[in-house]
């Protein structure tokens, strides 16, 4: 048990594929965040080449190919350096701060300015709390694809809305009016855009908002499959851990999700080491660990499967409550039906 994660720790960093210039480096913090900005470099360039390509192209081929490219390549990557550059800047300054969500961001399908109104003032303030947290997992029975489907439905078509709707009902019209005046300065720049450079405009701008959210949500559904209905508002409850998979080589240790709630601004270098010593804490409070090459999106694809064999094998059992393969699935069952709370909240029991 006491070498779970370790693999993690000191596995090298796979999230870019070239280093940034010196100059940018520099302006780091913490010289730990040299692989994020490494990758926002590697997206940066690789943007300006597609967007110069299309100019000079203006070829539907050329656009496709780029988006292929960024979706296979650099979507994941970018979304989490995204991430964890929200949750702990990256620089002293705050114009270095602001380029990922302000300024690449919309290239990724993700509003410029929208990310951390929405992942970190509504959903890390509420944990997967529903009706709180618009983004929650809990009223869905969350191995049913037409759950999936719905929550999908809901988080891409309705999100603008939901957003700024929560911070009004919260008391908080300042980020509910900066969140509309957000929206509508995208509006209006996408459309600036499509009217100057149409085909440009489509394959950098449009389809990658088109495509996005549904990854985004997919992703978020996966990560918050299995909530613990009497540790609903605990960190161990709402998620669950990736141990020593590849895929957090890729993703600055995104697999450690539950260790992210419990401290969302620890950094994401520390995650693997963290959960190490923590451990215990995973085994009192009966939490979901899986260790193998997975993602989560592997694991939505087991549950939606009811692949419950394959669950078995990865999920790490604690020694105080060992679980054979039927009382596994019966656990497991359970952690995927709909949590049901009252409007203040609370749990309805």
């Amino acid at each position: 048990m006491d070498q779970i994660g370790r693999r993690d720790d000191k596995a090298e960093r796979r999230e870019y594929f070239f280093r940034a210039p010196q100059a940018l480096l520099d302006l780091l913090k913490d010289d730990r965040d040299a692989a994020i900005m490494n990758l926002l470099f590697n997206s940066a360039v690789f943007i300006s080449i597609g967007i110069l390509s299309l100019l000079y192209t203006k070829s539907h081929l050329v656009g496709l190919l780029y988006f292929i490219i960024l979706f296979t390549q650099l979507f994941e990557r970018f979304v989490l350096a995204l991430h964890f550059s929200s949750h702990k800047p990256l620089s002293h300054t705050k114009t270095v701060n602001r380029i990922p969500e302000i300024w690449i961001a919309p290239f990724f399908g993700i509003p410029s300015g929208m990310y951390s109104l929405h992942h970190i003032a509504i959903h890390h303030v509420h944990g997967n709390e529903s009706p709180y947290d618009i983004s929650s997992t809990e009223p869905y029975q969350r191995d049913k694809i037409s759950n999936l489907a719905a929550y999908c439905i809901r988080f891409v078509a309705f999100s603008a809305v939901e957003i700024p709707w929560n911070f009004c009902k919260q008391g908080n019209n300042q980020d509910a009016i900066i969140c509309v005046a957000t929206i509508f300065l995208n509006i209006l720049v996408v459309r600036l855009v499509i009217v100057w450079f149409p085909l440009v405009a489509f394959w950098t701008l449009v389809m990658p908002l088109l495509t996005a959210p549904l990854f985004l949500a997919c992703g978020n559904f996966c990560q918050h499959i299995f909530v613990n209905k009497e540790q609903a508002s605990s960190p161990f409850g709402i998620t669950y851990c990736l141990v020593d998979s590849c895929n957090n080589q890729v993703t600055f240790n995104d697999g450690y999700h539950t260790e992210h709630h419990i401290m969302s601004t620890r950094h994401w270098s520390d995650l693997p080491k963290k959960f190490m010593e923590r451990i215990n804490e995973y085994e009192e409070h009966d939490a979901l660990v899986f260790c193998g090459d997975v993602s989560f999106l592997t694991i939505g694809y087991l549950v939606f499967t009811e692949n419950y064999d394959r669950l078995y094998e990865i999920l790490v059992q604690f020694e105080s409550n060992p679980r054979s393969r039927q009382e596994v699935e019966k656990m497991l069952r359970e952690r995927l039906k709909p949590v049901q709370r009252w409007n203040d909240g609370k749990l309805i029991k």
